[in-house]
């Protein structure tokens, strides 16, 4: 059960990586909003249904509430810490296309970019936490090894055999 998260998430982060490739204009977000009663397990069963018996117990301190969670998702979307990777001139400097909000801190200083997949400042493709921290390094060593191995192509193809299944198509 935990393993199948862990590959679906992979395979989230391994495709954000390719479509960051051909729109680096555009900003790629792969989150875990901790847990949150959505009503995701109400068609739970078997050792699912016992799981969330069990969770429920535990839910009222574990949750996180659901309009601190689109507070924080609202966050992640318009701040700049969360920034494209392409920089394009506007003329007078580089900027980004995507910059979003910048983010103040009390000293009066702008906060950089956080830290993509890659273990780059302003990547443009990030993984994050429920309180929207960067994946750790052992994520970044883990994404740069399937890089390496070509399995961002591999994991792109099967994407498009999906969508050729379902659709007819592989046009997006």
């Amino acid at each position: 059960m935990f393993q199948q998260g862990a590959h679906n998430s992979s395979l989230v982060t391994l495709s954000h990586e390719h479509l960051v490739a051909i729109a680096p204009d555009v900003t790629f977000v792969h989150t875990f909003p901790g847990s949150v009663k959505s009503g995701i397990g109400r068609d739970a069963a078997g050792m699912f249904k016992i799981l969330k018996s069990i969770f429920v117990i535990f839910a009222p301190i574990l949750d996180v509430p659901n309009l601190e969670t689109g507070e924080r998702h609202l966050f992640i979307a318009t701040s700049a810490r969360y920034k494209c990777g392409q920089q394009k001139d506007d003329g007078n400097n580089k900027t980004s296309s995507g910059d979003g909000v910048p983010l103040l801190i009390e000293d009066g200083t702008i906060e950089q970019a956080g830290r993509g997949v890659n273990g780059q400042v302003g990547s443009g493709t990030y993984s994050l936490n429920w309180n929207g921290e960067s994946a750790s390094s052992k994520v970044e060593r883990l994404i740069a090894k399937y890089k390496e191995e070509g399995t961002v192509n591999q994991v792109w193809r099967h994407v498009e055999s999906e969508f050729e299944r379902i659709t007819g198509s592989t046009a997006i």
